[in-house]
């Protein structure tokens, strides 16, 4: 029954993936032939590019686990940098076998939780770890928007992109504080027998706990700065291994991979596989780019990701490492 549950998921992933070309391919109709032009555009690659985006995704992953090596640290949770950096490629090896772009992320929380006492915490911080990235991705993306609010390209996302970025800013800075989450105690009456009221006090717990470290933070933020930008970067570089598309300026990759992100971490498709995809053709149509160059730039951009997968492959199998329970995982998440 579990194998035919999960071959219905890659069934209903790959799936929707073929829908959203066709899809795109109606709307283009005689115009051009979407298979047929990202097919040229693989056998065109500049592959020179290629192999200078792996080396900026192998060091944002580098940076990934420096941050979350620091956020640990502030809640006095020892464990090694190395083992953060086996844990960050667990989780890609993850990441494409469960639902979401960010499924890894549960694998990685169960990793931690087995290393340390301090369970709550480890799983919190790695939430804070994936919370201060939407963040500084978001603070960045829109001081990008700001500089080119006269951009004609962009006028039609401006508010709501705008509006999504104040949000998350705001909803990060009131339920940081003590005197908000006081303003909820009304509801202690419904979870007062509840492991909930427990896990959620622990949490916010960590999270004030973490304000303390306003270096550490800061810190943090800025390897987030540096670890999304290296994954931008490597997106942007795959844009100019395509020498048949015209180019896509950097700005436009800091605007719209933080929302291409937050999109395809939306459970509907293993790896968020077609979610991806379709967002790419979307976002980077507003500018100006073809439905099928913009669908090349997120293939081959999970190519990339998929050999971030295999190094952790390579990781899972070593003797060192534990071997995960995967049904216990998702049940503890």
């Amino acid at each position: 029954m579990k194998i035919i549950k999960y071959a219905l998921k890659i069934v209903l992933t790959f799936g929707l993936l073929a829908l959203i070309i066709y899809g795109f391919q109606v709307k283009l109709g005689s115009q051009g032939d979407i298979l047929g032009q990202i097919k040229e555009n693989f056998k065109s690659l500049q592959y020179k590019y290629i192999l200078i985006a792996v080396l900026f995704f192998i060091a944002g992953s580098l940076l990934g686990a420096l941050r979350i090596y620091l956020l640990t640290r502030a809640h006095d949770i020892k464990i090694s940098y190395l083992k953060l950096l086996e844990n960050v490629y667990i989780g890609f090896l993850f990441n494409p076998i469960l639902m979401g772009a960010t499924g890894g992320d549960i694998i990685r929380s169960y990793y931690l939780t087995r290393q340390t006492d301090k369970k709550t915490e480890i799983v919190t911080v790695v939430f804070l770890d994936r919370f201060i990235g939407v963040c500084v991705l978001g603070m960045v993306a829109m001081i990008v928007l700001l500089f080119n609010f006269s951009d004609p390209k962009l006028k039609t996302i401006f508010y709501g992109a705008m509006a999504l970025y104040v949000f998350i800013m705001i909803f990060a800075i009131l339920f940081s504080s003590r005197r908000v989450i006081k303003k909820f105690s009304f509801l202690d009456k419904y979870f007062s027998q509840s492991k909930i009221k427990d896990i959620a006090i622990k949490a916010f717990e960590t999270l004030h706990h973490t304000k303390k470290y306003k270096l550490t933070l800061c810190l943090a933020a800025l390897c987030t700065l540096l670890f999304q930008s290296a994954f931008i970067y490597s997106a942007w570089l795959i844009s100019n291994a395509l020498p048949n598309m015209e180019p896509i300026a950097l700005k436009y990759f800091y605007l719209f991979l933080p929302i291409i992100f937050t999109i395809q971490a939306i459970p509907i498709s293993l790896g968020g596989i077609g979610v991806g995809e379709a967002a790419y053709a979307a976002l980077f149509g507003i500018v100006g780019v073809m439905e099928a160059d913009a669908i090349t730039i997120s293939l081959i951009n999970r190519l990339i990701q998929i050999f971030g997968a295999f190094i952790g492959g390579i990781v899972y199998v070593l003797p060192s490492v534990e071997k995960v329970n995967i049904e216990e995982a998702l049940e503890q998440k």
